[in-house]
C-alpha cells in the first residue's frame, strides 16, 4: 500500500528572480522531491501540506500560478525510488553538516587543568605570575588579568 503524498504543481515568471530564489529554497528547506518541471512532492501530513500550501500562496501573490494535490502513486514500485532519492539527499546534506569543522570554544583558563609543572594558570583569583598579595588586596583601579 501507497501513502498519500502533497504535490504543489506551480509555474513561477523568470521575472523578478527574488521570488523565484526564495520559493526555490524554501522547497529545498522542506526536502521536497522534484518530480517533473514545476511539480514537486512530499508525504501527506498536515504539517507538511500546510507548509506546501503557504508556499503556493507566495508563488500566487508572485503572479505566478500553484495549486496543491493530494495524490496516491498507482504502486509501491513508483513510491520507492522517489522515497529513495529524498532519503539519499537528507544523507548527503547532514554527512554535509556533520564533516564541517565548527570551532570548539577555548575554555575559560580557570577551568583548565593545572599545567604538569604545578603552576596556576593565569586567571581571575590566581597569584600565579604576581604579586604575593591575595586577589582582594589588590590596588583599586587594578584589573583582574584572564
Amino acid at each position: 500500500m501507497t501513502g498519500q503524498w502533497v504535490l504543489p504543481a506551480y509555474k513561477i515568471p523568470r521575472q523578478p528572480s527574488t521570488p523565484r530564489i526564495a520559493i526555490w529554497r524554501k522547497f529545498e528547506r522542506l526536502g521536497v522531491a522534484r518530480l517533473g518541471d514545476g511539480l514537486a512532492g512530499l508525504p501527506a501530513d498536515a504539517r507538511t501540506r500546510e507548509q506546501l500550501e503557504w508556499i503556493a500562496e507566495e508563488i500566487l501573490e508572485a503572479h505566478g500560478s500553484a495549486m496543491v494535490w493530494l495524490a496516491e502513486p498507482a504502486s509501491v514500485a513508483q513510491e520507492r525510488p522517489i522515497a529513495r532519492a529524498m532519503r539519499a539527499a537528507w544523507i548527503l546534506e547532514y554527512r554535509a553538516v556533520m564533516t564541517k569543522r565548527v570551532p570548539q570554544p577555548r575554555p575559560h583558563p580557570a577551568n583548565e587543568p593545572a599545567p604538569p609543572d604545578g603552576s596556576a594558570p593565569n586567571c581571575a583569583g590566581s597569584t600565579a605570575g604576581t604579586s604575593s598579595r591575595p586577589p582582594s588586596a589588590r590596588p583599586p583601579g587594578r584589573p583582574y588579568t584572564l
